[in-house]
């Protein structure tokens, strides 16, 4: 009985380190299956430390009917020395549970249980398999001795040309200034590239890409109010410099709340140039004219696509819910010129996310059939203006 309760005060040290690791988890916000996961390996651990820890400096007490000297000389003159090696196994494997809790609880729940991003999706180079089916499925045409190819494909510089978009052609002389005093526009059209790392070339590229999507979206003087350049959102819903370049905001006639996530892309290649996916990561670039793949700035005939907008949008769930907005979630290719919009009827962005091209997208507010957006709940313009990286004062 004695004996019994000697050991029963070993686990003081398992029940402390068990609430400790409960409350830091909590604290970190993990999930009940990652609290749970830390809580075990942590009272596992710490239980496996003790009984090392008591057989190091007591090699013989439990065996309790043998007093040290008796039990010596039962065991021989090793068992002392196999108790301890005993007592040192149980001590290391607690430590490697107490290490594995401590590396479980330090990971932010990323590696169990987590639901704050999707799954990163293969991001090797297309294969050769992969353009050869492409290759088929499009009619393109083999290089020939000499040519410029890739994967034994012909490859242009350049495709046709095309013709012009008529959004785009007439809403060039749109002046944003007046639309930031029009109070229909908030923030500044392409200012979240300047922080976002991509070369000199990019980011001219794209700013003017957005610059062209907001245009087209006041010409077509679309019911809805536009954020332009808005911070991202990490798995706590904290800002982070990850940047969402159009929000559209409108409301309906029975008050429902839509929203319009728009990445807007002004890629290589006028109306003769289609997109279409090699794999779920990387779309290929095709001159339907030439039957070629198009080369870009850097020799490839393909871009790999960003996973942002899937994880943005899995990540502005628990916000739009609470402030009952219905999203939609698009890429939208923008004309980068006088030759046209390329082709995306056959591309899908990352996480399933729809390529359109302006057009569509227009479309696609106007059949929401929205009323004045100075119906919108003023909580929910609030929350968004609050999301605009660069706010423009109104004129």
């Amino acid at each position: 009985m004695v004996g019994f309760i000697s050991w029963l005060t070993t686990i003081n040290i398992e029940v402390w380190v068990f609430v400790g690791l409960l409350i830091l988890t909590a604290k970190r916000k993990k999930n009940a299956e990652h609290r749970i996961l830390c809580g075990v390996c942590g009272f596992l651990g710490a239980f496996l430390i003790t009984m090392g820890l008591s057989l190091g400096l007591d090699p013989f007490r439990y065996i309790r009917r043998l007093s040290a000297a008796e039990a010596s000389d039962y065991l021989g003159s090793l068992g002392s020395w196999l108790m301890y090696l005993i007592g040192g196994f149980f001590g290391a494997a607690g430590l490697v549970f107490l290490l594995a809790c401590l590396g479980l609880s330090m990971t932010g729940g990323r590696r169990y249980g987590a639901s704050t991003s999707p799954r990163p999706t293969d991001m090797a180079t297309p294969t050769r398999e992969q353009f050869n089916a492409l290759g088929q499925r499009y009619g393109l045409v083999a290089a020939m001795q000499n040519e410029q190819q890739y994967h034994g494909w012909y490859m242009a510089d350049c495709d046709n040309g095309g013709e012009p978009d008529a959004l785009y052609e007439n809403s060039r002389n749109i002046d944003i200034n007046q639309l930031h005093a029009s109070g229909l526009l908030y923030g500044n059209p392409g200012s979240g590239l300047n922080a976002s790392g991509f070369g000199t070339d990019a980011v001219t590229s794209g700013q003017r890409g957005e610059l062209g999507l907001a245009r087209i979206i006041a010409h077509e003087q679309l019911p809805v109010l536009s954020f332009w350049s808005l911070y991202g959102m990490d798995d706590q819903g904290r800002c982070v410099n990850a940047d969402i370049d159009c929000v559209l905001l409108g409301i309906d006639a029975d008050h429902r709340v839509h929203a319009w996530f728009v990445d807007a892309k002004n890629y290589k290649g006028g109306s003769d140039t289609s997109y279409v996916n090699v794999n779920e990561r990387c779309l290929a670039r095709i001159s339907k004219s030439r039957r070629a793949f198009v080369k870009g700035s850097d020799g490839k005939p393909y871009i790999t696509m960003s996973r942002n907008m899937a994880m943005q949008r899995e990540r502005w769930q628990a916000a739009l819910a609470r402030h009952r907005v219905d999203a939609r979630w698009m890429v939208c290719m923008v004309p980068g010129g006088r030759n046209g919009i390329p082709d995306v009827s056959d591309a899908k962005w990352v996480g399933g996310i729809a390529v359109t091209s302006p057009r569509e997208l227009v479309a696609s507010v106007r059949a929401a059939n929205l009323i004045s957006p100075n119906e919108l709940p003023s909580d929910v313009v609030d929350f968004f203006r609050g999301r605009v990286k660069q706010v423009v004062a109104a004129a």
